[in-house]
């Protein structure tokens, strides 16, 4: 299962971090034989900085992840959603790669952003 977060100026840590510490822990569950693969994604591998100002950098680009199985996009600072909600890569990238995907998800204001 692909699993991508996608990153942008001003995210919410918690929204970015929470999810990726739970995706993980499915994965490494004893018994468990699904594989996951659990991308943090961006346009470029071009770090951004969190609501609180941590650095976060995308492993993978939108163009390496084309497909995804589930899509979580998270939350964030005010002034970062409205660029986010503006972005037509982004949402281009939200709307391709999720064709065929079986959970289309979000956090809090990240459903502003779908």
């Amino acid at each position: 299962m692909i699993i991508g977060i996608p990153i942008y100026e001003k995210v919410d840590l918690l929204d970015v971090c929470a999810a990726r510490e739970i995706f993980y822990s499915m994965a490494t569950t004893e018994g468990v034989t699904t594989q996951y693969d659990i991308w943090l994604l961006g346009p470029t591998c071009d770090s951004v900085h969190s609501r609180d100002g941590l650095t976060l950098t995308p492993q993978k680009t939108f163009d390496d992840v084309p497909e995804l199985d589930m899509i979580w996009v998270p939350g964030g600072d005010v002034s970062g959603l409205k660029v986010a909600m503006n972005d037509p890569c982004l949402l281009d990238y939200i709307v391709s790669a999720t064709k065929n995907a079986k959970w289309i998800t979000s956090v809090c204001e990240g459903a502003m952003i779908l």
